[in-house]
C-alpha cells in the first residue's frame, strides 16, 4: 500500500459465510490491518497494543500485557469464524474474541492507514467457506459497514447520529435516515455508502417507505445520486456542503430525457412501501421503480460504485427495508494451496511432496504407543512418557542446575529422498510451568557433518512465547556448531512439520487444526537419508523449570521410508503347510541374490511353483520356476507377479514400463498385451486372462485376444483403484479381488461372477488387505491375508460366500510370521504362502505394493 489521505481498503473479490479462517502477515509497523467478519485488526507500531474497529469506526486501541514480541519484520494474522464466533490472533496469540450477529459482514479487506505504507504477504482463506448468492445489508444492527458520507457530521449507529439500524415491525432490520426540521431549508444532503463497490455486474433491491413531503429514499453510485421524483429521475451531484470547495449548489439537480423510461409520473406508490432495483451491467446503470423501468445511463470511468441510500435531512425521513446485494462474483474460492498470495516457496514445495507415497500415519490418541512402531529415549523415558486417552504425555521436571534433559519418542523409520514428516502437539501448563523448554521434532542425517534439523515451539526466559528452528552439525563427540532462528508464537496447539525438497529443509507449524502451514525456516543442507530410529518427537528442558507436551499423532512419508520390526530375523520366506496347519515346512529363501519373495502360484498339475523374487522393488524382480517341494530353481528373467497356462507353455506377468506381458515358457514370442494393465493371471482353464486396469478388471479371450471390460454397470465405477494379484476360481467362473471403493476410500475384498458382470460379493470391508487370493476347491472360500489388530503384520482369513462379511482366522498357521501372498494348491491339500519372521529395515508399507496408476495418483 502506498501512502494515502484516508483509510484504505483493498477486498477480497468474493464474499464468504459459513466456517473458515483467514491467514496472513502484516508488517509489524503498526500500518496494516484485516479485517474479516465486518472488524479489523493490526498491531500497533510499538506491539503494546493492538488497533481494531470496523471500516466505519476510528482506530480502538487495545493494550496488550505484555507486549508481543519483535522477532522478524512480520506479524502473523490469524482470524477464525466458527458457528458464529470470531477468533483473532496475532503470532498465535487470541487479541479479540466475540459473538457475530446473524449475518456478519462477509467481506474480507486488507486495510492501511493515512500517510503511511503498509504491507501484506502470504493471505490464505480455507476451512468450510461458503459463497452466497445474495448479501443483507440491511440486517446489521450496528451499520458497521456503511459509512455516512459526511462523516463526522453523520456519526452513523449513535443515539445523537442521523442514521440508525430500527427493527420493524414485521421483525426485520430497516435503515432510517433521520429528519432533522432545525435544518430545514439549508438542503442538508446526507447520504449512507456501503463499503463494498459494485465492481461487477449485479444489482441491488430494496424497499423504501414513501410518503410524500415526509418519507423518501433515493440510490446513489459514489457522488451520482438519482432523485425519484414524481415527474421523473434527477441527476444530483453530492456536495461535500459547507466544506465544498465548488460553487455547485446541494439542491443541484437537472433532468436527462433521453435517458428516462417509462414516462412520466414514475410509478410511486403513496404512504406504501415501493421496491426498487439498482442493477449494473458494464458501466450501464438502470433503474426499476415497482418492478417497471425508470431510468437507464451510464456510470462515468472516475465513478467509485460505492452504492448509497440519499435524502435531504432537513426535509424528509429515509426508511428503508430488505436491502440485498447480486453480484456476478467468482462463486468459489481456490483451495489455499492455489491462491494468489500464498507463500510461492510453500506452494511450491507442497505440489513436490504431493507426490510422495502415503507413508506411516499413528494416531496416539486411538493407537496409543505400540512398541512396534516406536522406542522411548532420554533421560528415564520410562519415568516421563505414559500414553493416555488424549495421546502421549511427555513430562519433565528439573530441581538442579544440570544443563539440558530430554526425552523422546522414537518412531522405528528411515527416510530417503524427499520426504515430509508431521506432528500434532498440546502443550501444557504453560503459563506457569513452562519457563525453559522446548518441544520438537528432529530429524538426524547420515551425511560427513551429521547434520540435526529440528522445528520446534517453546518458551525461553531471554526469548518468551516462539517458534524455532534450528540446524545442528559437526562431530557428534565435539561441540558442535548451532544456527538458531525464532518467531514470536504463543499457539499452545498445532502441527510442527519438517520437509525436504532436494536438498533444500523446510521447519514449519500450522496451528491448532488448520492445514495452513507457515515456513519457518528454509535451509539448504543436504539429500543424504534419515538413519534408522533418526525422526525424534522430544522434550527438553534446562535447570530448575518443568514442561509437558502430549503428542497426539505423527505422519511420516518420502519417496523411501524402511521399518525396522521389534526383531532382526530374516526376510521372506516361502512356506507351506497342509490345509488343517500341520507340517510347516520352508520352501525356499530368496536367491540369485535377491531378498523379496511373493505372489506364488500352481502349474495346473500342482507339480510346480511360479512365484517372483526381488530386491523389494518390482523393477529389480525375477520370475522364478520351482519344483512343488522347492528344489530345482530356475530364473525365467525379469518380471513379477508370474502366471502358468494350464498347458504350461505361456506365462504371463507384469512389468514396469511394459504393463501385461505374456511369453512361452522359454521366453519366446514375447508380447506386451496391456502396458496400462497390472497383476495379470490365468484361468484355470487356460481360455481367459484377467489383470487390473484402472478401476476395472480387464478380461482377454487367449484364443482371439479380444479384451473386454469384466465389470459393467455401477460396479464398474465403484473401486477407484483395482489391487494387483486377482484369484481366479478353480472352474475358472469368478474372480476374486481387492478394490478401493472410489466413495469412501474403503479396501473391499469383492468377489465378481463372470456370468454377473454387473454384481459383485462383498465378502469383507476393512483396512490392511493384502492383495493376494486364492479359492478352495469347491469355489465357495476364499483364503487371504489382512493385518490383525494387536498383531505386527497380517495373517491368514477365510472368508466365506455363502456368509458375506463374516470371516474366521486361518486354524494352525504359525503365529510366530507375518504372512502374505497365498495360494491353495489344486489338489487342496497344501497351501503355500510368503511370511516374515520379523526382519530387519523392510520397505514400508511391508504388506502391500502399490500399482503404477497409484504410484501415478499418489
Amino acid at each position: 500500500h502506498r501512502s494515502g489521505h484516508h483509510r484504505d481498503y483493498l477486498f477480497y473479490r468474493t464474499p464468504l459465510t459459513g466456517d473458515y479462517e483467514v491467514v496472513g502477515e502484516l508488517s509489524t509497523g503498526g500500518t496494516s490491518q484485516m479485517m474479516v467478519a465486518g472488524l479489523f485488526c493490526g498491531p500497533k507500531g510499538d506491539l503494546k497494543s493492538v488497533w481494531s474497529g470496523s471500516f466505519r469506526d476510528d482506530l480502538l486501541e487495545q493494550p496488550l500485557d505484555p507486549p508481543l514480541q519483535r522477532h522478524n519484520l512480520w506479524t502473523r494474522f490469524r482470524a477464525v469464524v466458527r458457528d458464529r464466533k470470531l477468533q483473532i490472533s496475532l503470532n498465535g496469540r487470541v487479541v479479540i474474541e466475540r459473538e457475530l450477529e446473524s449475518n456478519p459482514d462477509p467481506w474480507i479487506a486488507a486495510r492501511s492507514v493515512s500517510h503511511s505504507t503498509g504491507s501484506l504477504r502470504h493471505l490464505q482463506i480455507a476451512g468450510n467457506p461458503q459463497v452466497p448468492e445474495q448479501i443483507h445489508l440491511s440486517s446489521s444492527k450496528t451499520l458497521g459497514n456503511w459509512v455516512p458520507h459526511n462523516y463526522f457530521l453523520e456519526t452513523a449507529g449513535t443515539p445523537e447520529s442521523f442514521w440508525k439500524w430500527v427493527e420493524g415491525d414485521d421483525g426485520q432490520g430497516q435503515i432510517v435516515g433521520r429528519r432533522f426540521p432545525v435544518e430545514s431549508g439549508t438542503w442538508f444532503e446526507s447520504l449512507l455508502r456501503y463499503h463494498r463497490p459494485l465492481i461487477e455486474d449485479g444489482s441491488i433491491e430494496y424497499e423504501f417507505l414513501y410518503r410524500p413531503e415526509t418519507h423518501d429514499a433515493h440510490p446513489a453510485f459514489d457522488r451520482r445520486v438519482y432523485l425519484l421524483r414524481p415527474e421523473g429521475v434527477g441527476i444530483h451531484w453530492l456536495t461535500d456542503g459547507r466544506y465544498d470547495r465548488t460553487a455547485v449548489p446541494p439542491d443541484n439537480i437537472h433532468f436527462e430525457p433521453e435517458h428516462q423510461r417509462g414516462g412520466a409520473p414514475l410509478p410511486l406508490k403513496p404512504h406504501d412501501w415501493n421496491h426498487m432495483r439498482v442493477s449494473v451491467s458494464g458501466n450501464r446503470v438502470t433503474l426499476e421503480l415497482n418492478h417497471q423501468k425508470i431510468y437507464e445511463d451510464e456510470l462515468e470511468p472516475t465513478n467509485r460504485r460505492t452504492f448509497g441510500l440519499f435524502h435531504y435531512t432537513d426535509q424528509t425521513e429515509l426508511t428503508v427495508r430488505n436491502v440485498i446485494m447480486r453480484g456476478d462474483w467468482p462463486k468459489s474460492i481456490p483451495d489455499f494451496r492455489e491462491q494468489e498470495l500464498a507463500d510461492p516457496a510453500l506452494i511450491e514445495m507442497e505440489t513436490q511432496l504431493a507426490k510422495l507415497p502415503p507413508g506411516f500415519q499413528h494416531d496416539f490418541v486411538r493407537g496409543g504407543l505400540p512398541e512396534e512402531f516406536f522406542k522411548l529415549g532420554g533421560y528415564q523415558p520410562g519415568n516421563s512418557i505414559i500414553s493416555k486417552p488424549d495421546g502421549v504425555h511427555i513430562q519433565l521436571v528439573s530441581a538442579k542446575s544440570s544443563g539440558w534433559t530430554s526425552v523422546m519418542v522414537v518412531p522405528q523409520f528411515s527416510l530417503s529422498g524427499d520426504f515430509d514428516v508431521q506432528a500434532s502437539f498440546d502443550l501444557k501448563d504453560l503459563d506457569n510451568t513452562f519457563q525453559d523448554g522446548l518441544a520438537f521434532l528432529e530429524a538426524r542425517l547420515t551425511d560427513r557433518e551429521n547434520h540435526y534439523f529440528r522445528s520446534m515451539r517453546g518458551r525461553q526466559p531471554d526469548i518468551g512465547q516462539n517458534l524455532r528452528s534450528q540446524v545442528m552439525w559437526g562431530p557428534l563427540n565435539e561441540q558442535r556448531r548451532i544456527s538458531d532462528e525464532q518467531q514470536s508464537s504463543w499457539e499452545t496447539s498445532g502441527k510442527l512439520r519438517m520437509t525436504r525438497v532436494g536438498k533444500q529443509l523446510f521447519a514449519l507449524f500450522a496451528p491448532e487444526d488448520s492445514q495452513m502451514f507457515r515456513i519457518l525456516r528454509k535451509e539448504t543442507i543436504t539429500d543424504a537419508d534419515v538413519e534408522m530410529g533418526g525422526i525424534l518427537l522430544e522434550l527438553a528442558i534446562r535447570d530448575r523449570t518443568s514442561a509437558h507436551v502430549v503428542w497426539k499423532d505423527v505422519s511420516l512419508k518420502a519417496e523411501r521410508l524402511k521399518y525396522l520390526p521389534p526383531s532382526d530375523k530374516p526376510l521372506r520366506v516361502l512356506s507351506a503347510m497342509n490345509a488343517d496347519g500341520s507340517n510347516l515346512r520352508t520352501l525356499t529363501k530368496p536367491a540369485f541374490n535377491l531378498n523379496h519373495l511373493g505372489s506364488p502360484a500352481f502349474s495346473a498339475d500342482g507339480s510346480k511353483i511360479v512365484l517372483d523374487m526381488s530386491t523389494g522393488s518390482t523393477t529389480s524382480s525375477h520370475i522364478v520356476l520351482m519344483n512343488r517341494d522347492g528344489t530345482e530353481l530356475k530364473d525365467l528373467g525379469m518380471g513379477c507377479m508370474p502366471s502358468l497356462s494350464k498347458d504350461g507353455k505361456s506365462i504371463v506377468f507384469s512389468a514396469p514400463g511394459e504393463g501385461v506381458v505374456m511369453t512361452d515358457f522359454d521366453g519366446k514370442n514375447r508380447k506386451t498385451i496391456d502396458r496400462s494393465g497390472w497383476g495379470v493371471q490365468f484361468s484355470p482353464d487356460g481360455k481367459q486372462i484377467a489383470y487390473g486396469r484402472s478401476s476395472n478388471i480387464t478380461l482377454m479371450d487367449v484364443a482371439s485376444e479380444e479384451k473386454k471390460p469384466l465389470m459393467t454397470g455401477d460396479v464398474a465405477t465403484r473401486y477407484s483403484s483395482i489391487y494387483w494379484n486377482l484369484g481366479w476360481s478353480h472352474d475358472s467362473q469368478a474372480i476374486a479381488f481387492k478394490g478401493r471403493v472410489r466413495t469412501t476410500g474403503q479396501e473391499e475384498l469383492a468377489v465378481v461372477a463372470l456370468d454377473k458382470p454387473d454384481a459383485v460379493e462383498i465378502l469383507y470391508s476393512g483396512s490392511g488387505i493384502n492383495p493376494d487370493f486364492t479359492f478352495s476347491p469347491d469355489n465357495q472360500v476364499v483364503l487371504f491375508a489382512k493385518n490383525t489388530p494387536g498383531q505386527p503384520g497380517p495373517q491368514l482369513y477365510l472368508a466365506y460366500r455363502k456368509t458375506p462379511g463374516e470371516i474366521e482366522f486361518l486354524k494352525g498357521q504359525p503365529s510366530d510370521r507375518m504372512i502374505y501372498d497365498c495360494e491353495w494348491s489344486p489338489d487342496g491339500l497344501e497351501i503355500v504362502f510368503s511370511s516374515v519372521q520379523i526382519p530387519g529395515p523392510v520397505d514400508w508399507p511391508i504388506a502391500e505394493r502399490s500399482t503404477p496408476a497409484e504410484q501415478n495418483s499418489n
